[in-house]
């Protein structure tokens, strides 16, 4: 990631903390004439179109107060919540969905798993799921990749 990347997300980052929001993920795509900042916002209780608007405007704001806007140049900013078929990557994106189904694909002893289940609670290293008739233990390190799992009735 260069400079000017990592120092819009810092910038991201504070707003979203200064309003009491949940940092989670900021993505940078595009070419130079048609750039997009999606930043991906939550908070217990949900996130609103109102709270989505309110970020955007205070980080415009800031960009054009510190001057990033002319080094950026011109950029489509869009601010949301990560949505159900966001991944699930850092620690607390497994805490915000504790009680819902996950997948998760990791690796154990090398060899490439899958599995489905609640999420019952996280600590610093892991992730701990109710899979059909028992608990397990997933360490962070060892995800692949995560997913919310939606079960249409």
């Amino acid at each position: 990631m260069d400079s000017l990347q990592e120092k819009i997300q810092g910038m991201v980052k504070r707003v979203i903390d200064n309003e009491g929001f949940e940092f989670v993920d900021a993505i940078f795509t595009g070419l130079k004439s048609s750039k997009t900042l999606r930043v991906f916002i939550d908070r217990e209780g949900g996130v609103s179109i109102g709270d989505c608007v309110n970020i955007s405007r205070k980080f415009s704001d800031l960009l054009d107060s510190e001057g990033e806007q002319s080094e950026m140049g011109l950029y489509r900013l869009e601010v949301s919540s990560p949505g159900i078929d966001h991944p699930l990557i850092k620690g607390q994106d497994f805490r915000r969905n504790v009680g819902r189904e996950v997948g998760i694909h990791f690796i154990s002893e090398g060899i490439q798993n899958y599995v489905e289940g609640t999420i019952l609670c996280t600590d610093s290293d892991s992730v701990y799921l109710q899979t059909k008739g028992k608990e397990m233990c997933v360490d962070f390190s060892s995800i692949q990749h995560a997913k919310i799992q939606v079960k249409w009735k």
